[in-house]
């Protein structure tokens, strides 16, 4: 029986590591509903559940800062009028980052968004 020299170990457990396929990691997941609250006007609800150690970053940020803010874009709005700003479950944490010179604000763990509308058609 010969014996395995420890390089040629080394070199069969990387070759084994490499061949291990990446994950892709999604630290938010996101879910979206509609309640109405009458015959022409609901709430479009988005839910996000954020994995421990992430977090989003608040839609109030100066994007010019550093991180990237909280943007939602609706790529079809017809026979829908939004009817004002987002509002939050809760605030965000809010704090003084070093790293990017600037207070900044953001959510973990559990919170959802809510967009106002009335429906025009």
């Amino acid at each position: 029986m010969k014996v395995i020299r420890p390089a040629a170990l080394m070199l069969a457990l990387l070759c084994a590591v490499l061949s291990l396929p990446a994950q892709i990691v999604t630290p938010v997941k996101w879910k979206t509903a509609i309640e109405m609250t009458s015959a022409d006007k609901g709430e479009i609800v988005f839910s996000a559940t954020v994995l421990k150690g992430w977090h989003v970053y608040s839609d109030d940020l100066d994007p010019s800062a550093g991180p990237t803010p909280l943007e939602i874009t609706y790529t079809t709005l017809s026979s829908v009028k939004l009817d004002g700003p987002l509002r939050y479950s809760r605030p965000a944490a809010r704090q003084y980052d070093d790293m990017f010179e600037c207070e900044v604000s953001w959510w973990e763990g559990d919170f959802s968004l809510r967009q106002p509308f009335t429906a025009t058609a």
